[in-house]
């Protein structure tokens, strides 16, 4: 079976594929964890400024300029 986490954590899931981003949400809820799913890296940066998170999970390669400037604002946060 489907062992929890000994303590749930918080987790952003950053994924543009819905079908991807469902199926990771899916398993990490499913050992206990709280989890919030976003398609965009803005809304992700967004949501790290605004929220405490313990981990993100970006199951995709962020291809281009932007996925940089997203990930030196969310360093801070993360």
């Amino acid at each position: 079976g489907i062992r929890k986490s000994a303590r749930p954590l918080t987790l952003l899931v950053l994924d543009p594929e819905p079908e991807t981003q469902r199926a990771t949400v899916s398993a990490l809820s499913a050992r206990g964890h709280r989890v919030v799913p976003t398609a965009n890296p803005e809304e992700a940066a967004d949501l790290a400024q605004r929220m405490r998170f313990d981990a993100m999970v970006c199951p995709v390669l962020l291809k281009g300029r932007s996925s940089a400037q997203f990930l030196q604002v969310v360093k801070d946060y993360i």
